[in-house]
């Protein structure tokens, strides 16, 4: 993990809590300077990204209109997950394409393309 792949507000996992929590200053800077509990545990990290699948695309308010088609307000695009995770398509075509692999990833797409946060509400 860098803090330069972050922003406040992305969502991340708690190793400690096994909870998503939303960065803030201070979680970035732990980021920046190692993401370990303490200078002397250099073995536990605090956070963790979280992998980005259907499900999490869901939690995050996407609509799934067809097998493999959402739409997250007027942007509409189509999965293809694999392996190794989720291949996103754009435009009308289909030939654009991104890989995202980490929900922060996706949340710092959307918000290039929108200008508005995406939220991470998973269901409990």
């Amino acid at each position: 993990m860098e803090a330069k792949d972050y922003r406040i507000g992305n969502t991340v996992k708690s190793v400690l809590t096994k909870k998503p929590v939303q960065i803030d200053l201070w979680a970035l800077r732990v980021i920046e300077e190692g993401n370990y509990q303490n200078s002397y545990d250099t073995k536990t990290k605090v956070f963790r990204p979280i992998p980005l699948t259907e499900q999490v695309l869901v939690d995050c308010g996407a609509k799934k209109i067809d097998d493999g088609l959402f739409e997250i307000g007027y942007l509409k695009f189509k999965i293809h997950s694999h392996k190794y995770g989720i291949d996103f398509h754009f435009g009308t075509d289909g030939r654009h394409y991104i890989k995202p692999r980490f929900l922060h990833s996706f949340q710092n797409l959307i918000f290039a393309l929108t200008g508005q946060e995406l939220e991470y509400k998973p269901k409990k």
